[in-house]
């Protein structure tokens, strides 16, 4: 009698296994579609899990290093983010009223968005080992968002890093790097998509009012050419706005091999020694509007050579500037012509 009960036949224990094994298939292909996700540490010490690139906003934060192409910045795998949904760093706030900040060539040619930065050791890929660290320049677009380009945040990718503001409140003020972002597409050899994105721990102070904090004037329709002026600094670290001539196009060095890229442009100097800096902001006539003025309409890549700067074109690259700066939490209506 007990066998009777203990006893299971064949065709039972084949139905067993096969649910068994149906179960087990099905698992692994939900599994796979919405697989647990891996949890990860933020350079900022803040825990998170790994999401696809896409699915890490400002709400969330985006990866500090924010390249995909590369994992040293986060333990999370190729084309994922470390994104957290915890009390995140604050955001940048865009500005009660739509606008920006240009420049005018009938006055002195300033720029008051532009940005120092600094690492430990300065610009140590030329044999620069400066006191002070100084080793690129960028712009400010928002109220601590600095466009850059990708070479000048990869050169100090792993290190830490640090940005002043000369026309801010306090010059000598150190605002700390808090996220970096490289475009996708960035080449290390050619220098194309040679763009980047910093974003400061916290919004730079001004004397003259909010207008500064607006940022710079990008003008993604503005084309980078013509007569222009390209931003730099002098031995005492101040800003100095020096007077180009834009054609597009790389810059013929002699004995030196040139790499063609749809989005470089060649800026020959007005001046010897050419104090351009790679980073630094790149101004030109806008042709948008009736205000007229300078606008950022490009980003220098690197410094001068035989009196002559390779830069990048931003008017290619409008749509990627657009998004990084959505997702970093800058309304384009505010600084976009």
């Amino acid at each position: 009698m007990l066998n009777r009960f203990i006893t299971i036949s064949q065709p039972s224990i084949n139905s067993i296994c096969t649910q068994i094994f149906t179960s087990m298939k099905i698992y692994k292909k939900m599994n796979t579609r919405n697989p647990i996700p891996e949890r990860c540490k933020r350079e900022d010490g803040r825990e998170g899990i790994c999401v696809p690139d896409d699915q890490c906003y400002a709400n969330f934060t985006l990866a500090i290093g924010g390249d995909i192409q590369g994992s040293e910045l986060r333990d999370c795998g190729k084309n994922k983010w470390c994104c957290t949904n915890d009390t995140a760093p604050p955001t940048i706030t865009s500005t009660d009223t739509p606008g920006c900040v240009r420049v005018y060539e009938e006055e002195e040619i300033q720029c008051p968005w532009c940005v120092a930065l600094y690492r430990p050791g300065g610009d140590v890929a030329r044999g620069q080992r400066t006191a002070s660290g100084l080793y690129c320049g960028g712009a400010l677009v928002g109220r601590r968002a600095v466009l850059t380009s990708a070479t000048c945040v990869r050169a100090a990718a792993a290190e830490a890093t640090w940005a002043r503001v000369p026309a801010a409140s306090d010059p000598a003020r150190r605002y700390s790097v808090l996220q970096k972002v490289t475009h996708e597409n960035y080449s290390t050899g050619t220098h194309a998509n040679d763009f980047g994105l910093l974003v400061l721990n916290e919004d730079v102070q001004w004397d003259d009012g909010p207008q500064p904090s607006k940022g710079a004037c990008i003008g993604l329709q503005s084309p980078l050419e013509g007569a222009c002026f390209a931003a730099g600094f002098n031995m005492l670290e101040d800003i100095v706005m020096t007077a180009v001539t834009v054609r597009s196009g790389n810059c013929r060095t002699r004995g030196r091999r040139t790499h063609a890229s749809k989005d470089v442009a060649c800026g020959a100097a007005s001046v010897t020694p050419c104090p351009i800096v790679p980073g630094a902001p790149v101004v030109c006539p806008t042709v948008t509007d009736e205000q007229g003025g300078l606008v950022i309409t490009g980003v220098v890549r690197q410094v001068c050579i035989e009196g002559s700067a390779k830069l990048g074109k931003i008017q290619m690259h409008a749509q990627w500037l657009q998004l990084q700066l959505q997702r970093l939490g800058v309304e384009p209506i505010n600084n976009m012509l």
